[in-house]
């Protein structure tokens, strides 16, 4: 069985999304897709997704009260 249908998702908040992604991508991460705007439970506001030289995907979302959940 291979690791493709296997998905791990870390979620970072920070102030500065496009500066987060750019210090991920000079420390060897990929972008996955462009910066959105996203509601949900977690992660709403300003979000990107990186992908680690491991395969870890990491969202990295501006923080935002109108979460209808915190997550942490």
């Amino acid at each position: 069985m291979g690791s493709e249908g296997i998905v791990c998702q870390l979620c970072l908040e920070t102030e500065d999304v496009e500066a987060a992604i750019s210090k991920a991508e000079i420390a060897g991460a990929v972008a996955e897709g462009e910066i959105k705007e996203r509601g949900g439970a977690c992660c709403c506001g300003r979000v990107g997704e990186v992908k680690d030289p491991f395969g870890y995907v990491w969202l990295i979302c501006s923080p935002s009260n109108n979460c209808a959940v915190k997550c942490c």
